[in-house]
């Protein structure tokens, strides 16, 4: 059913970068979402109204705020797609991050009115009239749902969407939610206890998770969440395969949305490599990362002094003491400056200190300390860091 969906509807459906095949992709998702839960309202509300069971009812409004969510899909998939302007110089794709919160806030809303109406419901209980067409109705909801949660999970996992993933997982409570209410029509046929409310609290608290869970997944890109560590681990390889590229740091990733994703780096070469050919280099890995990873790369060029004994066991040195202070912190961009004519002026041993978020030590306290083993090698050497706090 997927495939010839995409097949009929998507073009250069396997380009998923690219934000138009993404807002085809989201457009298919949408109108089939919509079809099916607007077949699903109407059908369970006639037989809700017909038999008097609010939990029915409930379950028909739930699907009528599916409909509307895909509707709102359509829309942020919509919006995701227009091209960068003077206003929005990083495009729109964050239009997708708030449209699945949109959704999220709708289903809550709905949960929440639904767990009042079933409360009220079990303080004033009403007689619930069963029939085998009401079961099939509800079956057949069931066996709907499921289709569409997995259709929702194929398209979602394919262009790694967190609103269509979030539609998957609304559509498997939606499941849970319609088998809960089967149970208590079974319950008030065949053992005359009416149960009614409580199913339609079950449906409501379902309906409740499913909303901050799909909030969940859609606040966090919108926060800035951590960038995927698999990404970072490739750009990372992909770097320090280049030769002579000794070492990589200031790895920042900048997500702006699907298909939208902003990279910077700093990459060390020797000192004593010319710049044209240290320009050629970078500039090569630029290109290699973006058509691979697809995403916009900017390398900064770092020189590093390699040919000198001094620094290169100053450097190891100021590791170790590093590493001792707190095993988590690194060291990078270490050089050491000239000595002066007369021999006897101070030196500086000029770096850089990653930091990561969790450190328990504050910058002042890693300086003195590093300062203090420092002056214990040689009184004439001076430290001069500069604290990088890890973004990834």
């Amino acid at each position: 059913m997927l495939g010839v969906l995409i097949n009929r509807f998507v073009d250069e459906s396997e380009n998923i970068s690219d934000v138009k095949v993404r807002e085809r992709y989201g457009r298919v998702a949408g109108v089939v979402g919509i079809c099916v839960n607007v077949i699903l309202f109407a059908a369970k509300l006639a037989i809700g109204i017909i038999s008097g069971a609010i939990s029915i009812v409930a379950d028909a409004l739930n699907n009528l705020s599916d409909a509307g969510t895909s509707i709102v899909t359509l829309w942020g998939f919509r919006i995701a797609a227009k091209p960068a302007d003077d206003e929005h110089p990083f495009g729109h794709g964050r239009a997708e991050y708030l449209t699945g919160l949109l959704v999220a806030i709708v289903i809550m809303i709905v949960g929440f009115e639904l767990f009042k109406d079933s409360v009220e419901k079990i303080l004033h209980p009403e007689a619930v009239t069963f029939s085998s067409t009401t079961l099939i109705v509800l079956v057949l909801s069931i066996l709907a749902k499921c289709f569409l949660a997995a259709f929702y999970r194929a398209i979602g996992t394919r262009i790694d969407s967190a609103a269509i993933s979030a539609a998957s997982l609304d559509s498997l409570t939606d499941c849970v939610a319609t088998s809960a209410v089967i149970i208590s029509l079974l319950v008030y046929n065949f053992a005359g206890i009416n149960i009614d409310g409580y199913a339609g609290i079950v449906v409501s608290l379902f309906i409740l998770y499913s909303g901050w869970d799909a909030a969940n997944s859609t606040i966090q890109p919108l926060l800035g969440e951590a960038p995927d560590p698999h990404l970072m681990k490739e750009i990372r390889v992909m770097a320090l395969d280049t030769r002579p590229i000794i070492g990589v740091h200031d790895l920042i990733v900048h997500n702006y949305g699907p298909g939208r994703t902003f990279c910077s780096l700093h990459a060390e070469l020797p000192m004593d490599m010319g710049l044209a050919e240290a320009h050629a280099i970078i500039d090569d890995l630029e290109r290699r990362i973006e058509e691979k990873l697809h995403i916009e790369v900017t390398v900064h060029l770092d020189p590093i002094d390699i040919e000198t004994p001094e620094t290169n066991k100053l450097r190891v040195i100021v590791g170790n003491i590093i590493q001792a202070i707190n095993p988590e912190l690194s060291m990078h961009d270490f050089r050491l400056t000239p000595k002066s004519d007369g021999g006897d002026e101070h030196q500086n041993l000029i770096f850089d200190v990653i930091v990561p978020q969790k450190c328990s030590l504050s910058d002042d306290e890693i300086r003195e300390t590093l300062q203090h083993h420092v002056k214990g090698i040689d009184e004439r050497y001076n430290v001069v860091v500069h604290f990088d706090h890890q973004y990834c």
